[in-house]
């Protein structure tokens, strides 16, 4: 006898609706975590915070700025999901980030690169896969790379001028993603993908990883739609939207590349030991000493396709952001101006980052740059599994999800007063040591973004040169 004939279809959707009723209630009033404060919607479903990220305004991703509004509601604890508790207090950052907790992936699976180091859970796995890339973006290996950033900044300056000599309007943010990409793409593969070398500094890729970046708040409730995605080919994608059709693209030659390093560095390995020390990011994690698994094209290609779009992308947000506030502010930009003159007597001889770093207003103006625009916008989220959490007289079980939002942090009023304006002075008094504590820009801990001392790097010298060779003007903006 078959299911159906003993189970009918109305029985099954009985039961199906007192699990789900069960299941609410369960989650409302027996739950571990029933007692903390917050919507009961919250409570009872994840569909409350997929409702702000995709209908709660004409732009998807709310749930932020929703969950903003919780702590403004209920205090500096909510629970926010089911299984998820929010804690906004500056001082609880370290106690939640700085230990050897996992990560829960909720928010993260919308990348659709299970391989990378961004999307690995647990925090043992994450630190194997992160030790061969740690070395290559020290400081000292990014001050032995800063000629090769510096290349890329002359062809950065030639591609202003053309725009210049055309009488075109430039779009800021296209040309400082092409700076980040074929960067980080020399630095990792060995070969830059030459999007400088476009005069329109190759819109399509800006057009392409903001797309991506946009999808976010839809991917992360639907996981599984990425690895759908990907398995489409690219002309059934660009027939449902062009951009999709570039990611592709982008994903096919990222891979491209990835198995091109494979094979050459397997044809160097036969023919004699290694003894060369490796050039490129990804040479360095082939040599490495992680498991074969760790090293299998697709799973290096995860980390490639996240290292792009951040070392393309974050950089990019970053000076567009400087810039603007620079222009918005003639006082400002007059004295940032001053001080690089005085180093780059010569517009033509790019000053170095370490001189650079000394200057006090543009590294004021860049800390407040990278303050106020939040790289981190994505709620950073922990696991305890081992040990009761303690946060004022609240008691948080272990196996509890607890995030944090870093604009929470560094829009504080009662930490940065002012919050929302721009304003370099807070990092140049005597009180701008304390401020350190709460400045996490690239986040902090044994999951900080690894590519920071990159990203400094870029921002200054690029920094440097815009403001020393080109006199920008804000355009309908």
């Amino acid at each position: 006898m078959k299911l159906y004939e003993i189970v009918s279809p109305a029985l099954l959707g009985v039961g199906l609706l007192g699990y789900g009723l069960w299941l609410v209630v369960y989650r409302l009033v027996f739950h571990p975590l029933a007692r903390f404060p917050g919507p009961k919607l919250a409570a009872a479903s994840y569909w409350y915070d997929l409702y702000y990220d995709w209908f709660a305004g004409p732009e998807f991703g709310k749930s932020a700025s929703n969950i903003e509004h919780l702590h403004d509601r209920y205090g500096p604890i909510v629970r926010i999901a089911p299984d998820e508790i929010a804690i906004q207090d500056p001082d609880m950052y370290d106690v939640l980030f700085s230990g050897r907790h996992d990560k829960s992936l909720r928010n993260y699976h919308a990348m659709g690169s299970p391989g990378s180091i961004a999307q690995t859970a647990d925090h043992e796995h994450h630190r194997i896969r992160r030790a061969p890339l740690n070395s290559f973006f020290s400081r000292r290996s990014i001050l032995n790379l800063e000629p090769i950033v510096k290349s890329k900044i002359e062809l950065l300056s030639q591609g202003f001028d053309g725009f210049l000599q055309r009488r075109e309007t430039l779009h800021i943010g296209t040309a400082f993603t092409s700076l980040g990409i074929d960067v980080i793409s020399d630095y990792a593969f060995g070969q830059s993908w030459g999007c400088l070398d476009d005069p329109a500094f190759s819109p399509r890729w800006k057009q392409t990883i903001t797309m991506l970046l946009r999808a976010v708040p839809i991917l992360k409730h639907i996981p599984w739609l990425f690895s759908f995605l990907n398995k489409l080919a690219e002309t059934r994608l660009t027939s449902v939207n062009p951009n999709m059709g570039s990611y592709s693209g982008f994903r096919k030659h990222i891979h491209a590349q990835v198995r091109r390093l494979i094979l050459e560095r397997q044809e160097v390995q036969d023919k004699k030991p290694l003894t060369d020390q490796p050039r490129t990011v990804f040479e360095a994690l082939l040599d490495s000493d992680l498991p074969p698994e760790e090293k299998v094209a697709h799973r290096v290609a995860d980390e490639a396709l996240v290292l792009v779009i951040a070392g393309g992308e974050t950089t990019a947000g970053s000076l567009t952001s400087l810039l603007f506030h620079l222009l918005s502010n003639p006082v400002l930009l007059k004295e940032v101006r001053a001080e690089i003159d005085c180093v780059m007597p010569d517009p033509d001889s790019l000053a170095d980052w370490s001189t650079l770093e000394r200057l006090p207003h543009l590294h004021a103006a860049i800390k407040e740059t990278l303050r106020i625009s939040s790289l981190i916008t994505n709620r950073p989220q922990t696991v305890v599994r081992d040990e009761v959490l303690e946060y004022g007289t609240w008691r948080i079980p272990a196996g509890t999800i607890v995030s944090m939002s870093m604009p929470g942090i560094h829009l504080d009023p009662n930490i940065f007063p002012n919050p929302n304006e721009f304003m370099p002075g807070r990092w140049m008094g005597g009180d701008a040591k304390g401020l350190d504590k709460y400045y996490v820009p690239f986040h902090r801990g044994s999951r900080a973004c690894v590519g920071q001392n990159l990203a400094h790097c870029e921002i200054y010298l690029a920094a440097a040169a815009i403001l020393r060779r080109f006199n920008l003007e804000l355009f309908d903006t």
